[in-house]
């Protein structure tokens, strides 16, 4: 059995396709989104439209609530008022269709795997979709985030960035970003976003478990071009924060 596990696509539909096209060659036999598909990017309801096609299981994630919800920003960050203006924007680009899938996601979404367990998938945590949970994250901390939820191998986004660690009789897995990966600076502040796209495959055979991640170069022409085409407010910038 082979799963492929992406998440945190953010209306980047170019890197979304990247994904899907190195997923066809790798022989998988299902998929799971986990969650943030549609904010923060210029291409939120082409990316939906995307994904509805694939009927596969997808995972609420905070981007998803807060575009069902829309709250714009109201503090003193320059940065996070930026965001905010493209996160309404998304909205805005939003058909009635695009909501109603966005209504199906689910908290978490348990796919059994053969012979014993299964894989648990959410978005933050089991219990929140804004929860954090890094490789630093204390044993007794995720006593709290996971708690009673412990499955075989369990797998959360929203970092943004690839994980794989053991906990307790678990694995956990991030499978990083697909629309927007980026690396950290020592301080744990973001430096840049990567130009790739990053996603995980879980290969369950004979009775033998395997993880492996994948990061799929971008067409950064084509990603740019899409979106400085898109009319998404700040759009240069948006472009700038990438770094071949």
């Amino acid at each position: 059995m082979r799963i492929a596990i992406f998440s945190d696509v953010h209306a980047n539909l170019v890197a979304l396709d990247a994904v899907l096209g190195d997923i066809q060659r790798r022989d998988v036999e299902q998929m799971v989104c986990l969650g943030d598909i549609a904010a923060s990017g210029p291409q939120p309801h082409e990316t939906i439209q995307r994904l509805i096609g694939l009927n596969i299981p997808i995972v609420m994630g905070n981007g998803d609530t807060w575009l069902l919800d829309p709250q714009p920003y109201s503090g003193e960050s320059a940065l996070y008022r930026k965001v905010s203006e493209i996160d309404i924007w998304c909205a805005s680009q939003l058909t009635e269709e695009d909501f109603n899938f966005l209504r199906t996601f689910q908290t978490t979404v348990e796919i059994p795997l053969p012979m014993e367990g299964s894989l648990l998938c959410y978005h933050g945590s089991p219990f929140s979709n804004t929860d954090v949970i890094t490789a630093g994250t204390s044993d007794d901390d995720l006593d709290l985030l996971l708690s009673g939820s412990q499955k075989l191998v369990m797998s959360g986004g929203h970092t943004h960035i690839q994980m794989l660690r053991r906990y307790r009789e678990s694995i956990l897995v991030n499978p990083g970003s697909v629309g927007l990966g980026y690396e950290l600076e020592k301080s744990g502040e973001k430096s840049h976003n990567v130009p790739w796209a990053e996603y995980a495959i879980l290969d369950w055979l004979a009775g033998s478990l395997s993880l492996t991640f994948r990061r799929v170069p971008l067409d950064l022409t084509l990603f740019r071009q899409a979106a400085l085409q898109s009319g998404m407010p700040h759009a240069t910038w948006w472009i700038s924060e990438w770094h071949s």
